[in-house]
């Protein structure tokens, strides 16, 4: 990932908000305290992901500073004083992610905050759809310097087109009036493939009525537009629908995550699973199911404390995710009991693989320290049962490993069986 700009003609000023970036985004930061500095840094070729600016640098009287980096096409956030009227008036009509002010004692959670919008969005397909191909330019540059990959499509039909060589697509704008299919239809049709929570519409229109902006958000739109409207406004609406697919992207992964170990929990395995199972049953795919359990678990808890106990659990957790590809799915179903669901493993590897895997877990070593502290190591084992078998169902397949691992169990533990 680029860095980070942070220029400030006070050096502890911008070595504060570098600090600030770098500990709460984790993004490297660059800083400059003149405009000389800047002109050296982008002509070395280094790429920015984005630029905090106070543009009243000491070399550079009349703020070439911003103009600069907008011409490189370095998405520029400026922080400086609003006391300066003259500064604002000419900052006015540049394409800024916004324009902050210091004496605002909220402007440094802002100022982290867009941040963080320009880098977690930087290279988001965004596709706009106008059978005006002005309206297409001019919205393509009020939007160049978010550092996005504008896509453009001139009326309905091309942008179904658009959607299948771009599945990624992440927003769509688009027009009501063009010939054949208007916005309200590619909305309906776009909504039979996407939801919202994957997609985002944002409908345009000429026509102000209450009317039509509800129509497209009964069929489908997340947005509306009345033109005109300013570069500013256009901006942050896009910023917005993006943010909000994150926010609903981090609901859905919590969901779907183990609270102790963060790995995938018995939610996913289920839905994913049976997904996959379809594609193994018609032929397009292998699969595999294990079942793991940690062997005399109970007596861990009972000795350590189920402190101890959660670190045996995560460090399981932690071999097994190390162990498989990510392709695979590795999840913690509950207490000690773990599945790995595996796509298009080489079934006669597959007692191999998991054999491989057994002896590792047996040769973990954990230091802990009891809360007399005292220090000493715990090892532990597990048991594996593996079934490749395509039942009539992806709970079927989850039996038969179970059953497996049921029999490992009965053979003394410590063992994979198939």
């Amino acid at each position: 990932m680029n860095a980070v700009l942070i220029i400030d003609s006070r050096l502890t000023t911008a070595l504060l908000h570098a600090g600030q970036m770098e500990k709460q985004l984790g993004v490297d930061t660059v800083t400059a305290t003149k405009f000389t500095q800047l002109k050296e840094l982008l002509s070395s070729g280094k790429r920015f992901a984005a630029a905090v600016v106070d543009p009243l640098l000491s070399d550079d009287p009349e703020g070439m500073a911003v103009d600069l980096l907008l011409d490189e096409g370095i998405p520029v956030i400026v922080c400086t004083s609003f006391a300066n009227t003259a500064l604002l008036e000419t900052l006015a009509n540049k394409p800024l992610i916004d324009c902050l002010d210091k004496m605002d004692e909220e402007y440094s959670s802002h100022m982290i905050e867009r941040v963080e919008r320009v880098v977690k969005h930087q290279a988001t397909p965004v596709l706009i759809v106008d059978d005006s191909a002005t309206t297409r330019i001019l919205y393509t540059e009020f939007l160049s310097n978010l550092n996005l990959n504008l896509l453009v499509a001139s009326d309905g039909f091309e942008a179904l087109q658009r959607l299948k060589e771009y599945p990624d697509i992440k927003l769509i704008i688009t027009d009501y009036n063009m010939p054949e299919m208007n916005g309200v239809e590619l909305t309906k049709k776009i909504r039979k493939h996407y939801a919202r929570k994957e997609l985002c519409i944002i409908g345009v229109s000429a026509q102000g009525s209450g009317e039509l902006s509800v129509e497209f958000l009964k069929n489908g739109a997340n947005d509306f537009l009345t033109k005109p409207f300013l570069q500013e406004e256009l901006v942050n609406r896009v910023m917005i629908n993006l943010d909000l697919l994150d926010y609903i992207e981090k609901i859905q992964e919590a969901n779907y995550r183990d609270f102790l170990t963060k790995i995938y929990n018995r939610k996913y395995v289920y839905e994913m699973g049976k997904k996959l199972f379809e594609n193994a049953k018609r032929g397009s795919m292998t699969l595999a199911c294990a079942m793991i359990d940690i062997d005399h678990f109970k007596k861990v808890n009972d000795t350590y404390g189920h402190d101890i106990g959660d670190k045996v659990i995560v460090r399981l957790a932690e071999e097994l995710q190390n162990a498989f590809r990510k392709a695979d799915i590795v999840a913690r179903l509950g207490g000690e009991e773990f599945c790995v669901v595996l796509s298009n493993p080489q079934v006669e590897k597959l007692e191999a693989i998991f054999e491989e895997v057994r002896q590792r877990i047996e040769e973990i070593r954990i230091d802990v320290v009891d809360e007399e502290h005292n220090s000493f190591i715990i090892n532990f084992t597990v048991s594996i049962g593996v079934t490749a078998k395509i039942a009539n169902s992806f709970d079927e397949m989850l039996k038969f490993a179970d059953q497996k691992l049921y029999e490992a169990k009965n053979y003394g533990r410590n063992l994979v069986v198939l």
